[in-house]
This record gives structure tokens, sequence and C-alpha cells, in this order.
């Protein structure tokens, strides 16, 4: 046996003589192979990372001290101001520590902009430390209005210390006074948009009496740290959740699962399409390197050291191409922060500033499956090779592509088969985000399958469909379809490609157009006031806009034009061990300007109750993830303890994809101790025009509010704003794996024409003209296009409709009706179609211009 440093010098005669050589004289071929391994590992690297910077985005909102251990929260919903003592008072506590955040839009100057209001004890011990030299104590004391601004931010706007600003709140307009500006001393503080108050102030000034949004905990002891959160959950019970204070929080990262679940399945399908462009050049280069393995072999390399050398330069290429792809994903994710933090604040809560935090996991993940995939491709690559060498013998071309076809054929029936009896055989004990991702998971297997059979399906029919053609005298089109047919395998790797890439787009589309049917469906039905008004930039029906002043509701109904005025509130906080949105309306104005949508249930009996106080609705997707049905009882936390309700019936509704409940007004300000609103619905008089009513109400709430008014149909239309930007980062991940397809398509024919130049050189000196040549390499772009594309959405629709039907039904609860995006599948042939033409144009000149040139005998 060789020691170890022996096989090394074995093998860097070969990686000299042969590897480098043959890599400097491929350079093109290399660095497609690098790229493509770079976008598969780019693209989970920047899910992943984006994900992550997401939930420390909101872990970032809750934390005031880094040092804490636990947090205790109620979601959004809040918590009272006196739960803070008992709390400190639970043996192995160190320090408890209560904070509120509050959003607010702040003018400064001629900019209206985003702000959070952060407040905690200023002059209490153990919390973040200020430095007192640079802050007005005195104003601290003495003024309500009294702020700290962070450095960051008081450079950012222009202000310092005695400038004054004012902010619109739940309690309407409050003038702030700047009372100093301090280097920021915690993570939240370094946020471009968080002023700091003294809580007892905050609370005043704010209308948030008795109320903070969480107490952050330290342990004296660590190895406790267990038995603490037991005794502060005993203390808690009925008011809020104990979690850890760091980004491992599972009830924080349970807010976006179901984002985070459509987001991963697009980032692996997008590793899938890379994993097949690598796999279809390493093939390629393995077969155009068949005559320098040759020379190699028999000088007496053994067919072990052939794949070691053929393994070993692909793992080179493969860790050049997750360095790349590593870099470039955390790049990608970097700039994308904002957007994926915009669409996550948008369905759920506004963070306090965009955190960015790189996803180690997801990086080593990603390289793990690159470098793994790409080894097992090389080694069977080098073991094919040599082992065409040595039996070209003993086997036909035809046999050789039959048997291999076969393979793949038998292999893709299993990967089908196993795809398409996921949802058959899952377990549905196991929880809905489990079964979910099971269920998204089985479409790569489906995908890759049917990309396996093609190839024995292009041979099946090469043979009559050539004799068609010939007699057909259709001789260009003819030869189109043999170099389609030379090799199935080789084109089928292209046309998988392009199959995934087509099924990537339609899936998402599919969702999309389903999801916004359904929701535009009940917009339509439920929200049919003439005007809406809402805090500024706020997606007004779901729950992240910022709270407006109750007292709204009153200015408006005191407006001539108007008839009635309907206000709600909606809050997120956790149920069980996920999360749900608390919606407050007012029975009367409720049930008679909502017109509500029963699923399940009774409508008359459900109302009495709800007219009662003694009822909820809840909504469908709540219904279908939590199994709660009509007379069913569920238990929420809130402020004052356990609240204990009767479930009257079952509705649609499309508030978020958290699932909603429901709640009596008067109930909700009495357990939740929140009277603001989240947005006033307001209907006019007949033949008052609601363009000049608008203007009107927005006159009337300008001293009052940063409010914007909105029409019917221009609420509608930003609604359908809303949802577009909620799948900003899907379809940003749509587009990376249309770039990988691409990728596929133009390395296919850049080097399979140079392979089959001896073909195409026959077929000239036979009487095919150059044109013919190139027309007949433009077929056979087209028909790999239209056959991949064919597929991919056939597959897709198929796909995409379970997908909607059985898919987010079970992750989510929620249920809609498919709706086949028809569009999409049409500009998506035809994008496929431009594409390969677009790729095929460029090699198929290059190679017929050279055989022309050079003639038979160069």
């Amino acid at each position: 046996m060789l020691a170890l440093g022996e096989r090394l010098r074995v093998l860097m005669g070969p990686l000299k003589a042969i590897s480098i050589p043959y890599a400097s004289a491929n350079r093109g071929q290399i660095a497609q192979l690098v790229v493509a391994i770079a976008l598969g590992v780019a693209t989970i690297t920047a899910t992943g990372t984006l994900i992550h910077s997401s939930v420390a985005s909101i872990e970032a909102s809750w934390t005031i001290n880094e040092n804490s251990d636990l947090r205790v929260a109620n979601g959004f919903a809040g918590l009272p101001a006196d739960l803070e003592a008992p709390v400190a008072k639970v043996p192995g506590v160190a320090a408890a520590n209560a904070y509120l955040v509050e959003p607010a839009r702040a003018q400064v100057g001629e900019d209206s902009i985003r702000l959070h209001i952060l407040a905690f004890d200023l002059f209490a011990t153990g919390n973040t430390e200020i430095d007192r030299q640079k802050v007005d104590e005195t104003a601290l004391l003495s003024r309500l209005n009294a702020v700290i601004l962070p450095q960051d931010f008081a450079d950012t706007q222009g202000l310092e210390a005695g400038s004054t600003f004012e902010v619109s709140t739940r309690a309407g307009r409050q003038p702030l006074y700047v009372a100093g500006v301090v280097p920021p001393t915690s993570e939240i503080m370094r946020s471009a948009d968080v002023v700091v108050m003294d809580l007892p102030a905050a609370q005043i000034l704010l209308d948030r009496r008795g109320i903070v949004t969480a107490i952050d905990v330290q342990v004296d002891d660590p190895s406790r740290l267990a038995a603490v959160r037991q005794d502060i959950e005993t203390t808690v019970h009925g008011i809020g959740t104990v979690m850890p204070a760091d980004d491992s929080s599972p009830e924080v990262k349970g807010l976006i699962a179901n984002l985070s679940l459509i987001l991963n399945t697009a980032g692996s399908i997008s590793l899938v399409v890379g994993a097949l462009v690598i796999y279809h050049a390493l093939e390629m280069m393995a077969t155009r390197r068949r005559p320098h393995l040759s020379i190699i072999w028999s000088l007496g390399l053994s067919r072990r050291l052939l794949a070691l050398l053929v393994s070993i330069e692909a793992l080179l290429l493969a860790a050049v191409g997750v360095a790349l792809g590593g870099v470039s994903g955390l790049i990608l994710a970097r700039l994308a922060t904002g957007i994926f933090d915009d669409a996550v604040g948008t369905l759920y809560v506004r963070a306090v500033g965009a955190n960015f935090e790189p996803s180690i996991p997801y990086l080593l993940v990603a390289g793990g499956i690159a470098l793994g995939i790409t080894w097992i491709i090389a080694a069977r690559s080098g073991i094919v090779a040599a082992r065409g060498i040595i039996d070209i013998a003993n086997a036909t071309p035809s046999g050789v592509r039959w048997a291999n076809a076969r393979r793949l054929a038998v292999l893709g029936l299993v990967l089908s088969g196993a795809g398409i009896a996921v949802p058959v055989l899952y377990d549905v004990s196991q929880p809905p985000e489990v079964l979910a991702a099971l269920l998204i998971a089985a479409d790569i297997p489906v995908l890759l399958g049917i990309a396996m059979v093609v190839p024995i399906g292009l041979l099946a029919v090469a043979r009559p469909v050539s004799r068609l053609l010939g007699r057909s005298g259709l001789t260009v089109l003819r030869l189109a379809w043999q170099g389609l047919t030379s090799d199935p395998a080789r084109s089928a790797a292209v046309m998988a490609s392009t199959l995934i890439a087509v099924a990537n787009v339609v899936n998402g589309s599919g969702v999309v157009s389903s999801m916004r049917s359904g929701i535009s469906q009940w917009l339509e039905t439920s929200q049919t006031s003439d005007l809406v008004v809402a805090s500024r930039g706020s997606a007004f029906f779901l729950p992240s806009a910022y709270p407006i002043p109750t007292d709204v509701v009153k200015r408006v109904q005191s407006l001539d034009s108007v008839a009635a005025a309907d206000s709600y509130r909606l809050v997120v906080q956790p149920y069980e061990d996920r999360w749900v949105t608390i919606a407050s309306r007012d029975p009367e104005t409720f049930l008679d300007h909502q017109s509500l949508s029963v699923v399940r249930g009774t409508l008359g009996p459900a109302s009495k109750g709800f007219l009662a106080n003694t009822h909820v609705f809840v909504s469908q997707h709540f219904s279908e993830k939590h199994r709660v049905l009509p007379g069913d009882q569920i238990v929420l936390r809130s402020p004052k303890g356990f609240t204990r309700l009767q479930v009257g019936a079952v509705v649609v509704d499309y508030t978020g994809d958290l699932g909603t409940i429901f709640v009596p007004s008067k109930i909700f300000e009495d357990r939740w101790r929140d009277a603001s609103s989240t947005a006033v619905q307001i209907r006019l008089r007949d033949g008052v025009d609601s363009i000049i009513a608008r203007d009107e109400v927005a006159t009337a709430l300008e001293p009052y509010c940063d409010c914007s008014v909105m029409t019917h149909s221009e609420f509608r239309q930003y609604a359908d704003e809303i949802v577009s930007s909620s799948f900003a980062t899907m379809y940003a991940l749509q587009l990376v794996a249309s770039i990988v397809m691409i990728i596929a398509v133009f390395s296919f024919f850049s080097i399979s024409l140079a392979e089959r130049r001896t073909q195409l050189q026959a077929v000239w000196m036979i009487g095919a003209s150059r044109r013919q040549l190139v027309r007949s390499v433009l077929y056979e772009a087209g028909l790999i296009s239209v056959i991949g594309s064919a597929l991919g959405g056939a597959v897709s629709l198929w796909l995409s409709s379970r997908i909607v039907g059985q898919t987010i039904r079970t992750g989510s609860g929620m249920v809609f009706d498919f709706v086949a995006p028809v569009d999409a599948i049409l500009a998506t042939v035809v994008v496929c179609l431009v594409v390969s033409l677009a790729a095929a144009i460029g090699p198929a000149l290059a190679s017929t211009r050279s055989i022309v040139h050079e003639g038979p005998g160069d």
C-alpha cells in the first residue's frame, strides 16, 4: 500500500501533464462549470441568509439588553407593566427590565419617515447605559415628550440637542423634544429609525398606560436557566409566553414559517437546476477529454486513478465555485435584505431596522451539497470514460445509448413515483409546516424523474420521426432531429434544466395568481366601504399597519358627507404553538357592513353570540390549521389573563396567512387594554362624490394624525401592489433559476457543436449548404425548448395545483381555488424559445464558418 504522500506524488504527474494544460486550453468551459456551481450555492446561501436576517430583525425589535437570557411577551399584543415586579422576584432572576416599542411616523422638516419609539426605565439599574453627560436629565424628568437620539439617527435627520420634531402615533400628533444625542450602546439603538424615551413618560404620552411590549430577563446562574424559565412560565401563565432571548427562539421563527417555506422551496429547485448544469458540463468535459484520457490510460494509469484524477479536478473547481457562490450569495442577500424585510414587515410587523446576519449553516449545507454532487458526478464520469475506452469493442453506440437511457428511465420512474406517493403516505399527525415542507420537497424528485425519462422517450421515437421527416422532404428539420437524438441523454440534460426552470416559474405564478384571485374576491366582498383611513404607507388590511387614534372615528363621523364609520384593530400574537391575528370589530357595524362568507356554522346564531360578546368568528385557515369548529372553545392570552371564547362560525378571511379570530371590540378593549385602531372604513351618504369626500376627510384629519385616505378603487389597487410585493423575493429566486437555465442552454450548444464538428463536416461534404447547417442547429434549439417547456408547463400545472390545493392548505390552512397561470406559461414558452435560438446562433455560425473555410482536409 502506498503512503498518502506517495499517492499524492503519483497524482501530481497527471495533474501537471493533463489537468492544468486542459484547464488552460478550455477556460470558457471551466468558467461555465464554476459559474453553475456558484449560482446554486449563491441561491441557497442568499435564501438562508435572508430568512436568518429577517428573524434577527424581529429579534432585534424585542431585544433591548443584549445580555438577556429570556424574554416574556405575548407577541405584539403587549403585557401589563405590573408583571415586571413578580417576574423579578422569581428565584434565580438577576434582573427583569420591561420596555415598550411603539411604531410611529415622524415629520422632520419636509420628510415623513417611519420610526420606532423605544422606551425603558432610563433611571433603573441594569438597563442600557446612557452617556449621562450628553443628556439633559432635567428635561427627561420634567418633559413627557423628551427623547434621546442615537447619533446615527440624529446625523441622518439633521437633529441636535434642543431640536423638536413631530410624530404621529395612536395618541395623535405629538411634538418630541431632543434631550440629548448619544452614541448607540446596543444593537437596536444602531438602527436608523429608533428614538429613546423614558418608559413612564412614554406610556402617558403614547396612551399605553400600564402596558409594555416585553420583559427581558437575566438569570444569575446559566445552569439553572431551564428551572428559572419554568418558574417564570408559572408566574405569567395566561398572560404571556417565555422564550429564549436570542435568535434560537422557535416562536419568532414560526412567525415567518410560511414565507420561509416558499423561499426554501425556490432555493432548492434552483439548486437542482444548478446540479443539472454541473452534470451536463462534467459529462461534456469527460466526453471531449476521452482522447487525452485514452493516452494516459494506455500509459498505465488505472481506472481508479483515472476516476480519482477527474474527481480531484472537479472538486477543485467546485471549491472555487462554492467560494464564489458563498460570497455572491451573501452579497445578494445584503442587497435584498431591505426588500425582504419590507415583505416580512408588510405581512406581519414592522421590524426595528434591517439586520443583516449571514447564515453559516445554510452556507455550509449549500457548499456540502455542491461538493457532494460534484464529486459523485465527476467520479462516475471518470469511471464511465475509462469503461468506454476499455469496452469500446464490445458495445455499439446505439446499444450504449439504449442502456444508459434505460437506467435513467428506471431511476426517473422511481423518483417520480416517490414524489407522487408522498401526499398519500405522509403522517397526518405531523405538524402542518413539516407536512407542507415534505409535500413541496416531493416536487423535486417528480421533476427530476420526468427529466430522466426523456432520453428513452426520444430514442423510442427517433427512427420513425426521422423516416417521416425524410419522406416529407424536410431535410433541414430531419438534420435537427438527428442532432437532437444522436445522444438523447445529453439533450435531455439541457431539456431538464429548461423543464425545471419553467416549472419553477409556473409553480410560483400559479401560487401567486391563485392567492391573488382569492384575496381579490375576498376584498371585493369584505371591503365594500367608500373610503378607508389608515396610517400613511400602511397595508391597512394587514396587522403590520401602524395604529391610529380611535378618535379618528368621531372626527370623521362629524363630517356631513359621512353616513357611517367603522374602525377595526389587528394585532398578532402566539396561539398554542403558532401565531394568529386578533381582529377587534364592533359587532353592530361589522355585521351590518361586512359581507361574511360562512364556511362552517350558521350565520344567525353566530351573529347573536357576537352581538352578545360571547362568541367569535374565526377564519377558514385558522380552523384548518388548528382543527377548530363551531361550538369549540378557544383560549387566548391577554394582559388580563386567559380569555375563553366560543367559536360561532368559520368564515372566509385573508388578513395575512396566520389565521384570524374576530373578537367583539368591547372584549378586546377590556381584556387587551387597547383602544386604538388599525383602520377606519367610511360609508358616504348617497350622491356624495368619493374623490371630493376623500379630500375633505384628509383635510379634516391632517392636523390630528399622519393618515392616508383612499377611495375604494385606490384601496384595491394598493392591496394588489401589497400582495405582489410580498412575493418579490420569490420572483428573484425564480429569476436565478431562469439564469441557470440560460447558462445550461448556452453551454449545451457551445460544447455540443464543437464536439459534433466531424458530423457537421460530413453533412456539408455531401451537399448541405452552410445555411442549411445553421438552420438545422436552430431547429434543434427550437425542439429542445419546445419539448422542455411543454413538459415543464404540463407538469407544473399539476404540481402548482397540488401546492395550492394541498400544500398551502396543509402548511398554513389557507384555502384557495387554483387559477392556472396561462399568461405565465405562454410567456415562459416564448422566452425559452428565444433563449434557445439566441444560445444556438453564435456556436452554429462559428462552427459552420470554420467547416466551410477550413475544408475537409484541414
